[in-house]
């Protein structure tokens, strides 16, 4: 499906690419094929858009009138979307958002969100991309500003010694979700970044004024995550250091009571021997005896 952006927004099929007016598309990897020859596509990015894989690293590719890129998505949570995954091929006056894996519909709920905003002054392709990255970043900002709060809650619940039992498996799952939020953000990053060179003069006479905002968002982003993921980590190792304190301070109570139970295990075990004449048995004061010797030793009193 396209929408043609000319005074008001279009649905329109492939006539509308020759129209000269800005228009955004989704598809699919399989109508993708259909339109291929019409839009001069390579081969292989054709191929690639008909599958996802949870190993590609995104990447932007330039040719000669369009720019290529696949890139796996975040949700607001923070946390990849069971291989959810799109396409983006930019040529001059078009915005083609291909599904590679859309498996919540998330992806074209998005779409069809920048699509809505409709028509704007000066309504041109870099302002297309803007609104399309915008929406694949919502929610984005608030979410880290969420595992920051997370976080400080547990710094506080350390300094109380009210450590949860499951601290390590939640700051395990923070990680994650802050690093692919850095990583994601770092994919539109680059393709922000070769936009904004346009070697192909894709954009024509654009001054890259929103491009560059996205650009300096995504930048501010890339920084929190990792700033976050710093934190963590430092919480990490408090986590260790505490587990050790524990550690330490149970070996020092059980060594306390082999300090005081070990040298009464050797006296039962030495007079607990079966033979038929062990003389201190018919001693009067053999247990006094027995008693004054083990307290000696442990007082050190000789």
């Amino acid at each position: 499906m396209f929408y043609l952006f000319d005074g008001t927004v279009k649905p329109a099929g492939t006539e509308c690419l020759s129209a000269g007016k800005p228009v955004m598309g989704f598809v699919n990897g399989e109508e993708l094929k259909e339109l291929s020859g019409e839009l001069g596509l390579v081969p292989q990015n054709v191929i690639s858009c008909s599958y996802a894989s949870r190993n590609f690293r995104s990447g932007v590719e330039i040719f000669k009138d369009y720019i290529f890129s696949k890139v796996r998505t975040v949700d607001p949570s923070g946390t990849y979307a069971a291989d959810d995954c799109i396409a983006l091929i930019i040529k001059k006056n078009l915005l083609l958002v291909v599904s590679v894996m859309d498996s919540d519909d998330s992806i074209h709920r998005r779409f069809m969100n920048a699509v809505e905003k409709g028509v704007t002054p000066g309504l041109d392709l870099e302002r297309l991309v803007y609104r399309f990255l915008d929406e694949l970043l919502a929610g984005t900002e608030e979410q880290l500003e969420n595992v920051g709060g997370i976080i400080s809650g547990m710094e506080d619940a350390m300094i109380d010694g009210k450590v949860p039992k499951d601290l390590l498996n939640e700051l395990i799952r923070l990680k994650r979700k802050v690093q692919n939020v850095h990583s994601f953000a770092g994919h539109l990053l680059y393709i922000i970044e070769t936009c904004m060179n346009d070697e192909r003069g894709i954009f024509g006479d654009s001054r890259m004024m929103y491009l560059s905002n996205m650009q300096q968002r995504l930048l501010h982003i890339r920084e929190d995550a990792s700033s976050l993921s710093g934190e963590i980590t430092h919480l990490e190792d408090a986590y260790a250091g505490y587990v050790d304190m524990k550690m330490n301070h149970t070996m020092n109570y059980l060594t306390a009571l082999t300090t005081i139970f070990f040298p009464l295990t050797i006296i039962v075990g030495w007079y607990g021997m079966n033979f038929v004449s062990i003389p201190e048995f018919g001693w009067k004061y053999g247990y006094v005896y027995v008693l004054f010797t083990y307290l000696a030793k442990k007082h050190k009193w000789f």
